[in-house]
């Protein structure tokens, strides 16, 4: 969520101090409303915004990175807890 928030505001504005404030605060009311917030997710709408990143960067590494991460606790819960995660898939 905040990566594609910085996205969004560097495409639409273009670096700058303002732009990076807007993408952190942006990207803070985005995880709040969906209620995935994390507050150190705050600092890559930041990143993305003063280094002028590309679309590339939402796939590699963030959406490669959740993934990885998801497969991972799925195999730990699964295999190594013998519990059944996630209880819900939605």
């Amino acid at each position: 969520m905040a990566t594609l928030v910085g996205l969004l505001v560097v495409k639409i504005t273009g670096p700058g101090p303002l732009a990076a404030a807007l993408a952190v605060g942006l990207a803070m009311v985005a995880m709040h409303l969906t209620r995935s917030f994390h507050p150190p997710a705050g600092i890559d709408p930041l990143v993305i915004v003063v280094n002028d990143m590309s679309w590339s960067f939402l796939l590699a590494p963030v959406a490669l990175g959740a993934c990885l991460l998801a497969a991972l606790a799925f195999a730990w819960h699964n295999v190594y807890r013998r519990r059944s995660w996630p209880e819900r898939w939605w």
